[in-house]
């Protein structure tokens, strides 16, 4: 699989966040025991957060579990760097593995 993601900062403001979370990655990877995996979901799991409060038009009913295709109604992790769990399925998975609409 690969993974081709182009930030192109516009402003300096956006020059200034890209900074921020460059610094806070190598943070996490030079000063935690996290691995690069659990740096990754921390990640995922925060845009997550930031996706489904401020996006009211995200539809979960047309959401589905990568591992049953059962309905997904919510996604709930334990934590920081915690694998999602699929609700009401109570499935595990990645993050990488969730719909790409979660993060619309």
């Amino acid at each position: 699989m690969k993974h081709d993601i182009l930030i192109q900062p516009e402003t300096e403001e956006e020059v200034e966040l890209l900074n921020i979370l460059t610094d806070a990655r190598e943070y996490a990877i030079e000063e935690t025991n996290l691995t690069e995996a659990e740096i990754a979901a921390v990640y995922s799991q925060f845009s997550s957060g930031l996706s489904s409060e401020h996006d009211e038009d995200i539809q979960r009913s047309d959401l589905y579990c990568p591992e049953c295709e059962e309905p997904v109604e919510d996604v709930e992790a334990g934590g920081m760097g915690a694998d999602p769990v699929c609700q009401p399925c109570g499935h595990e998975v990645e993050w990488s593995d969730l719909p790409a609409d979660l993060y619309e």
